[in-house]
């Protein structure tokens, strides 16, 4: 890797790629420096940033990066508990399994909104006004 990086992350910032795509882009990569290096990170305005972060795992990326409740800057990130939970219910053909103890996932998510400041999103990206750009 150039310059001592030892792990390359990449994502879809604006949670709007389709997860063909995003797969495919990272397959790319994967081929490229290996799956052990690459992770992926997926914001949510469509809702889209579980699936797609599946389809880097599918792809080859080892490392997710996530939030509780999947409040995140924005529009929110990929879900923790539904990222680990998909391998978890599906089995391999979803993804490699992960260490996390599901049984514990339930205790962070009350105090979550608490501490955040926020809960759910209370504007879903259907009725959340267009970005200033468009």
């Amino acid at each position: 890797m150039v310059a001592g990086a030892e792990r390359v992350v990449p994502g879809d910032t604006n949670g709007s790629s389709l997860r063909n795509g995003l797969g495919l882009a990272l397959a790319d990569v994967v081929a490229a420096i290996g799956a052990g290096a690459v992770g992926i990170h997926c914001h949510d305005d469509l809702g889209l940033a579980v699936a797609n972060s599946f389809a880097g795992i599918l792809a080859g990326a080892r490392q997710v990066e996530c939030a509780i409740n999947g409040i995140g800057e924005r529009a929110g990130n990929a879900s923790l508990e539904e990222i680990v939970m998909l391998p978890h219910t599906r089995g391999q053909a979803i993804g490699p399994p992960t260490a996390v103890h599901t049984l514990e996932l339930a205790p962070p998510r009350p105090p979550a909104p608490r501490l955040t400041g926020s809960g759910a999103h209370p504007r879903p990206p259907t009725r959340r006004p267009p970005h200033p750009e468009t």
